[in-house]
């Protein structure tokens, strides 16, 4: 067993509108309760005024509404100042897609195509679909958005880009000039209404802008863990609660280089919902489940 290991635990939902700087108004309070340690929920960069986190855009950049890098390095000072371990809550399995412009990475993908460094990240059945990426965006059938006069070509600060209402989507280099029916035909992906079954790319169940990602692709794992392990040094940072371990595919490995990064001595949770009579593998380097 770690030792970091918890006593009593207080999980803090950040918000837009209760960040870093307002954790920080509340320690005394939990130390007087007898809280050992403070356990975040997911401190990635999300969608802009997400209320729950989960919701994740980029595993590198601490949530800009939060506080970012000076609030979040401002709270483990103070935690560890009032004797408080913090636990963070990471989420290695999915992005969100909602907004394609927000997610780098998918943006860059539907940009270029399969062989954009990009799609290393992301699980894709190409041939399903003759190397195009299904994208269930559409209100309404393709063709008959196409006749609505509702999709246009601009440039915006990513540069050429196609429009649907406010959903933003990249352009192949060189379709930039062509007419809209030319132009989504070009692409790397195939906008096409969200009631249509087809689907070619691993989602988060059954939700479409949550996608999944490839956290087996060590050089992948490597950049969703970039926070946990850059915190690894703080004295104030004990662990890591791993989100949706069943969504990946490969847990076992990825949790053993997630133990890597943040050392033997910091605790290492999934969550996980154990049926009856089946057990945690041995051979996985954590200190327990959560449901």
């Amino acid at each position: 067993m770690s030792p970091t290991a918890p006593i009593a635990t207080y999980r803090v939902q950040l918000t837009p509108s209760f960040g870093f700087a307002a954790t920080i108004g509340i320690l005394d309070h939990l130390v007087r309760l007898g809280v050992s340690h403070l356990y975040l929920s997911p401190i990635a960069e999300a969608v802009p005024g997400s209320l729950h986190g989960y919701d994740v855009i980029d595993h590198t950049r601490v949530r800009t509404d939060f506080g970012g890098d000076a609030g979040l390095a401002a709270l483990l000072d103070a935690a560890d100042a009032h004797g408080l371990g913090v636990i963070i809550d990471h989420v290695p399995n999915h992005m969100s897609v909602a907004e394609a412009h927000l997610n780098d990475r998918w943006w860059d993908m539907l940009r270029d195509g399969p062989d954009s460094t990009a799609a290393q990240w992301f699980d894709v059945d190409w041939s399903a679909t003759d190397g195009k990426v299904i994208v269930p965006k559409l209100g309404d059938p393709l063709e008959q958005v196409i006749a609505q006069g509702v999709l246009s070509i601009g440039e915006g600060d990513r540069g050429a880009e196609l429009r649907y209402g406010p959903l933003r989507f990249p352009l192949a280099a060189g379709t930039e000039d062509l007419n809209i029916s030319a132009a989504v035909d070009r692409q790397h992906y195939r906008l096409q209404w969200w009631r249509e079954p087809a689907r070619n790319v691993r989602r988060f169940f059954t939700i479409d802008d949550l996608v999944a990602v490839r956290a087996e692709v060590p050089a992948v794992a490597e950049v969703i863990d970039t926070i946990p392990a850059r915190l690894a040094d703080h004295p104030a940072f004990a662990g890591v609660r791993v989100d949706h371990v069943d969504g990946l595919a490969q847990p076992e490995a990825y949790l053993h280089g997630l133990r890597r990064r943040i050392g033997d001595n910091r605790w290492l949770l999934v969550e996980k919902i154990l049926a009856v009579g089946e057990a945690l593998a041995p051979s996985w380097p954590v200190d327990g489940t959560t449901g």
